[in-house]
């Protein structure tokens, strides 16, 4: 049976297909702690912004090798959240770096901010969400409480 947010899922991000994260994946590995996964997507937020900065920066001055290490670092950043579709862009983006490739790099940037924004929004949604599902807030709610209450 479908835990509860699965079903919300669709009213957070439209389809449950178009969500830039894997929910269930990445309360499982904040072992249910959905205020410390609040905190994460909060962070993500900051950490992404710099990280595209650096990025864009790079891309502008022809430095590869500072285009792949802050790639690599949004793409860690991502794999903490479960956000597969973040990965897989941060990934191309250190593979054109590593590659010395900067023949694309403008619109691989511009698809990651629109994936990182994506996640922020998603981020926001998901708060909201919770704040509705538990008006006290999600702290202490384990990931199965969730699961039944969410």
């Amino acid at each position: 049976m479908a835990g509860r947010h699965e079903q919300q899922l669709p009213d957070i991000f439209g389809t449950a297909g178009n969500a830039p994260m894997d929910l269930d994946d990445a309360l499982a590995r904040v072992m249910g702690d959905a205020a410390f996964l609040l905190e994460m997507l909060d962070d993500f937020g900051v950490s992404a912004a710099s990280c595209l900065e650096r990025i864009r920066d790079a891309v502008d001055r022809g430095d590869h090798a500072q285009m792949a290490r802050a790639a690599h670092e949004l793409k860690g950043a991502a794999l903490n959240l479960s956000a597969q579709p973040l990965v897989r862009q941060a990934a191309v983006i250190g593979r054109m770096g590593k590659a010395h490739d900067m023949r694309h790099a403008a619109a691989a940037v511009e698809e990651l901010a629109r994936l990182a924004t994506q996640m922020t929004l998603f981020g926001e949604r998901l708060r909201r969400r919770l704040r509705t599902a538990q008006p006290d807030g999600p702290e202490g709610l384990g990931h199965e409480d969730y699961r039944r209450r969410g």
